[in-house]
């Protein structure tokens, strides 16, 4: 195995997991899993999470052993507003360590403050903290002397909350919540137009907070907005919580990406909507996707290069058009285009692992998750012994509803198949067929 970061030896290979680094002097330094959820904005970050389902992640997990495969990895590299580009540089490079570590199959996500991914926030059930400057100089600082904070928590479905660059009227408005932490007590402070979701984190964040200041004896005190409200002019208080979340574009656009020896060539494909023939396995291309921005497709075949360039050919792309630098990034890589499934005799969905075509069981139903539809694959001596064929639908059925990804299918996509009978395209999803 080629060079690597050090701090990557703590991964558990086969377990789920999730761990935090933060950038410190052009190297990687552990966050300490009870500082996990605050970020200072004068650093730079990468977190890794990885679960042995397509959901259900989080900075809390305990770590299991992964059964079938490798399991669902994403690596996120986060850019606070404050940051150096140096410091983001070195997340950027760390995060491609980190992938080749790894073997290739995380999928990468650019996170920028205050614009995360829906799936980075999902991360931390507790909610994200901003914090002024970087780490040396930030919360450590608070909860050694107790030095007066003013916190603004802000947004609807997770809330996040962040440190306000000064305690002053000003820095506040009667569409959110904020905490304010002096000597002897902690004020919750809930604007009149803030929502429910707002209020809870605060009181939650407050609660946490005082039991870390606990040798400070601090009491917690809620104030509704009133009478106490000292307005500024010309300042809108009632900041909407719409335009705190993120706007979408109107359309998808798929592009192709090439790189010479001094320039990178990004050219127009089509406008959606987009099917996997749009994509060349030997090419690398950029989906830009809404409100979940843009996306790199690396194909299996791409070079080298263009497998580590692939961040970079989005930032050519985000320059190029003058897109916000909030613009969220997230590179895939072309995965087996298909999943083959065996049914225990308890009803049980076991993944096989690099499956072939003697993995198919005569005896059993097997279940083929092609991405795009759903084969179900019936063994002769399975049909021999069943004699209501419902049965063989209500497995489908299951499986469908057992699958977290999302996605929806028509029956044209549930395709069952007797062995025997398999068509051309069921037999070109396994490497070999007799």
């Amino acid at each position: 195995m080629a060079a690597h970061d050090k701090n990557f030896d703590v991964i558990p290979i086969g377990h789920t997991f999730f761990f935090i680094w933060r950038v410190k002097q052009f190297e990687l330094v552990p966050v300490p899993k009870e500082e996990y959820g605050k970020f200072y904005k004068g650093d730079c970050y990468i977190v890794i999470c990885c679960t042995d389902t397509p959901a259900g992640g989080h900075s809390k997990m305990e770590s299991k052993p992964i059964l079938n495969g490798h399991g669902y990895c994403h690596i996120h590299y986060w850019i606070g507003s404050e940051s150096t580009k140096d410091e983001a540089g070195v997340a950027a490079i760390k995060s491609v360590e980190l992938d080749d570590f790894l073997g290739g199959y995380p999928v990468q996500h650019r996170e920028i403050e205050e614009f995360e991914s829906r799936q980075f926030s999902s991360y931390f059930k507790d909610g994200i903290i901003y914090l002024k400057g970087g780490y040396e100089s930030g919360f450590t600082k608070m909860i050694d002397e107790l030095k007066p904070t003013l916190l603004h928590v802000k947004g609807k479905k997770r809330p996040i909350v962040y440190e306000c660059p000064a305690i002053s009227w000003k820095s506040m408005n009667d569409g959110d919540v904020f905490i304010l932490i002096v000597p002897k007590f902690i004020f919750v402070w809930t604007g009149k137009h803030s929502n429910r979701m707002e209020r809870t984190t605060a009181i939650r964040v407050a609660n946490d907070l005082k039991s870390q200041l606990n040798r400070f004896k601090l009491s917690t005190v809620i104030l509704e907005d009133g009478k106490e409200v000292e307005q500024t002019s010309g300042y809108d208080y009632a900041a909407c919580d719409i335009k705190f979340e993120k706007h979408e574009r109107s359309f998808v656009t798929l592009y192709k990406c090439f790189e010479g020896t001094e320039t990178i060539d990004i050219s127009f494909v089509k406008n959606g909507p987009l099917t996997r023939k749009d994509l060349d396995t030997n090419d690398t291309f950029i989906v830009e996707n809404g409100s979940e921005g843009l996306w790199v497709w690396v194909g299996k075949k791409a070079t080298q290069k263009e497998r580590q360039s692939a961040i970079k050919y989005a930032m050519e792309l985000i320059n190029k058009k003058k897109y916000p630098n909030n613009t969220p990034v997230t590179k895939v890589k072309k995965i087996t285009s298909a999943r083959l499934f065996r049914v225990s005799r308890n009803g049980i969905f076991k993944l096989v692992a690099n499956y072939e075509q003697d993995d198919l069981e005569e005896d059993n139903v097997m279940i083929l998750d092609a991405i795009d539809k759903i084969y179900v694959w019936i063994g002769n001596q399975f049909k021999e012994r069943i004699a209501d064929e419902k049965h063989v639908d209500i497995l489908a059925e299951r499986f469908i509803q057992e699958d977290k990804s999302g996605r929806k299918f028509q029956p044209n996509q549930i395709i069952k198949i007797k062995q025997g009978s398999e068509d051309a395209t069921f037999k070109s999803y396994f490497p070999k067929w007799k």
